[in-house]
């Protein structure tokens, strides 16, 4: 995965990359047979890193954060 400096908290984006690192989730599909690829959501994978990323950036907020929060009511 490519890295890029945008000024922010390491150890968060450290945490947030660990548990929603995209290999985890396919092999996790791969793993569990195709009853779960059926009910595989890239929605819920989505909502859940977003959610994280939201509760993490309000413990430790900064611009960029600010920016994603708005972002994300602008498209609610």
């Amino acid at each position: 995965m490519e890295k890029y400096e945008l000024d922010l908290d390491q150890q968060m984006i450290k945490e947030l990359s660990e548990e929603f690192d995209p290999l985890n989730f396919v092999e996790g599909l791969r793993s569990s047979g195709p009853k779960a690829i059926e009910g595989a959501s890239l929605e819920k994978y989505g909502r859940n890193l977003a959610r994280k990323s939201i509760e993490r950036g309000e413990e430790m907020p900064d611009r960029i954060y600010e920016v994603i929060k708005e972002a994300i009511g602008k498209n609610r």
